[in-house]
């Protein structure tokens, strides 16, 4: 990692840390957390969040990851290595047979976000999310200092969004077509749900379930089909940006640095069997987030106006689509809320993203 980019992480947590309540994490002090997933998007975060708490607060927190991984946070946060505090094991979550006797707190944020993979590789993606979250239960439910198991389902398990018009709550349900192919993902997901609740009940294993929308910041790779890494990746390109369907497809969308605070915010405060939504409530069209992007002034060179080219077929396409959570029941529990503006989030993450291209 260059020296610019960690300047950047500082700069955000900075940011973040002068509007949050440092105490609200303070079980985490002389605590171990261990975390799955953590050379991904989320994971990185989480560990970004508690080295800066180690560094900046004594906090003294030691955090074990587990990634298949580890190369990936070699080059993305090689300082995580250089802590004494933090210790790395490169292994598939499904195969895990045993945790630090001394772990307090869990975070299972392993997963494969992209529905392309899980339209091409559907029994891998079912085994993955059963296997792996049963086999870190398993491993919890021997833990005796273990004040928090969280596991990091999805929006998806609400079923459909098209024709919605109100934000998602916690208690809303629509069914999904198991017989589906292209709701594997969220079919394997709201499993993991009920593997989660089964061990709670049986077991006494304190959990908790946070259900993701949608995110943006650094370490988010570009390759991702989502319709804000395609946007960016037009921008960054100097090509017409992009926009699939007509732009009235609702989105919002948290920042990086939020969506770890809020994680860690449920893990130590969450109380066991409860439910959370994590996302932003500011809903956002395609069409107003492709002129956020397309506004941004790369250089002395790019003036600011990227063309937007609305690419609208027939079908589902056409159909209203709204995602958009209703964080009432987190914001109110855990007095988190949204310290990066949606204008701003897309700037960080536009300029994150400069220095990688």
């Amino acid at each position: 990692m260059s020296l610019q980019k960690y300047q950047f992480i500082q700069e955000d947590l900075k940011n973040l840390f002068s509007q949050v309540q440092v105490q609200n994490l303070e079980s985490l002090k002389n605590s171990q957390v261990c975390i799955t997933g953590g050379s991904g998007f989320i994971g990185t975060w989480l560990c970004e969040i508690i080295n800066y708490l180690n560094e900046n607060h004594k906090f003294q927190t030691r955090v074990h990851v587990i990634d298949r991984d580890i190369e990936k946070i070699k080059k993305n946060a090689p300082y995580f290595l250089d802590s004494q505090l933090f210790t790395f094991q490169m292994a598939d979550v499904k195969n895990i047979l045993e945790l630090p006797k001394d772990v307090g707190f869990i975070v299972h944020a392993a997963g494969q976000p992209d529905s392309r993979y899980h339209l091409s590789n559907p029994v891998d993606t079912m085994n993955s999310i059963a296997q792996g979250t049963d086999a870190l239960l398993r491993c919890a439910e021997r833990l005796t200092h273990l004040k928090m198991f969280l596991t990091l389902s999805s929006s998806l398990v609400y079923g459909s969004f098209f024709d919605r018009v109100e934000n998602t709550s916690e208690t809303d349900q629509l069914p999904i077509d198991e017989a589906s192919i292209s709701n594997v993902y969220a079919a394997a997901k709201k499993f993991s749900e009920t593997q989660t609740i089964a061990y709670k009940n049986q077991f006494r294993v304190p959990v908790t379930i946070l259900r993701p929308f949608t995110f943006m910041g650094p370490y988010q790779s570009l390759q991702g089909p989502w319709a804000l890494n395609n946007f960016i990746n037009d921008m960054i390109n100097k090509k017409s940006i992009k926009v699939l369907g007509d732009g009235e497809t609702i989105r919002s969308f948290l920042y990086a640095s939020d969506a770890a605070w809020w994680i860690l915010s449920a893990l130590v405060n969450a109380e066991s069997g409860s439910i959370y939504n994590l996302g932003s409530q500011q809903a956002t069209s395609l069409k107003e987030l492709a002129s956020l992007v397309g506004a941004y002034r790369m250089d002395s060179a790019h003036e600011g106006v990227s063309e937007i080219i609305y690419c609208a077929g027939t079908g589902t396409s056409l159909k209203k689509s709204r995602m958009v959570p209703n964080v009432e029941k987190m914001t109110q529990k855990f007095a988190v809320k949204q310290t990066v503006p949606l204008q701003q989030a897309v700037e960080r993450t536009i300029q994150w993203h400069l220095l990688n291209s």
